[in-house]
């Protein structure tokens, strides 16, 4: 619990206000200050998000039913220069860098990648 909720429950039991709802999301009956006299339960709901993504799943509080959206945490993979690990959803992603964005190949691991030459319609 806050410092913030500690005080707001402390001056509405003061004033003989009462607190209303799960534990995580209390609302006081008499003046409608918002605060928690313990912490959200925070339990996996849901995954990647194929709308936006750079969210990596959705959490949902067991008690009050608050949901949050967890980002990607990308970490470095070992011996993989341009990969990147996210341990909340298990996916891997390159971020390669190139010259310009008509360069082929990736300046950092030598990756090649098919560029269509917009002039001529090829694949380089």
């Amino acid at each position: 619990m806050s410092l913030k909720d500690m005080l707001a429950n402390y001056r509405c039991k003061r004033n003989g206000h009462t607190w209303t709802g799960p534990a995580c999301n209390q609302k006081c009956s008499v003046c409608g200050l918002m605060g928690s006299t313990a912490d959200h339960q925070y339990e996996r709901r849901s995954r990647i998000s194929a709308s936006n993504p750079n969210v990596c799943g959705i959490e949902e509080c067991k008690v009050c039913g608050m949901r949050r959206t967890i980002q990607h945490d990308w970490k470095p993979v070992a011996n993989k220069k341009c990969v990147m690990y996210c341990a909340g959803c298990h996916t891997e992603k390159a971020f390669h860098q190139y010259a310009t964005p008509m360069s082929p190949e990736c300046r950092i691991c030598g990756y090649r990648r098919a560029i269509i030459d917009p002039r001529t319609g090829r694949v380089t």
